[in-house]
């Protein structure tokens, strides 16, 4: 059965036998043919953002001690807690890391999802998108590119308003 340990930092518990087929199978998607389920420590469930301890795992508690304390802290502490714990413990920090920078993303995309777009026309060319990702043949590259495109009609913005400001600032001392 799965129980709920901190639910601000979504994270649970189960034994391995609690486990679906379908949860699984990702698992071992994740891992490769020559990985056992019985040294499984904890995994991440990216539908559900969840991080779930296996309590049926030989250090459980130190992992879910370093868990808790690792996702609270900020990333300057990071680095100290990461020296607190056993080298064994590198396998959980790297998926903790991960889940960390995942959610991060989750969190600028919900931002994203919700900027204004009305004045898309002013700032965002398709045909500019378009020749920019057909530039490269890299789509990474291509993404990156778009970005710093983005930020180069940000500056153009805050330069117009700044000028928009100082042009009114000026009128109102004449």
């Amino acid at each position: 059965m799965y129980e709920l340990i901190n639910e601000k930092l979504r994270v649970e518990s189960c034994n391995i036998g609690d486990l679906t087929g379908y949860t699984v199978n990702c698992i071992l998607k994740q891992w490769g043919d020559d990985v056992s389920l019985s040294e499984l420590k904890l995994f991440y469930l990216p539908k559900r953002d969840t991080i779930t301890l296996i309590r049926d795992s030989k250090n459980y508690n130190t992992y879910r001690e370093l868990a808790e304390k690792y996702l609270s802290c900020g990333e300057d502490e990071r680095e100290k807690v990461k020296s607190e714990f056993l080298n064994d413990a590198r396998e959980v920090i790297e998926v903790l890391d991960k889940v960390i920078e995942r959610r991060k993303n989750k969190k600028d995309l919900f931002l994203l999802k919700h900027q204004p777009t009305t004045e898309i026309e002013k700032v965002f060319r398709l045909s500019l998108m378009r020749e920019i990702t057909n530039s490269t043949k890299d789509h990474d590259f291509a993404m990156f590119r778009v970005f710093q495109y983005g930020v180069m009609q940000g500056k153009r913005l805050e330069r117009s308003k700044k000028a928009i400001r100082n042009s009114s600032v000026v009128r109102t001392e004449v």
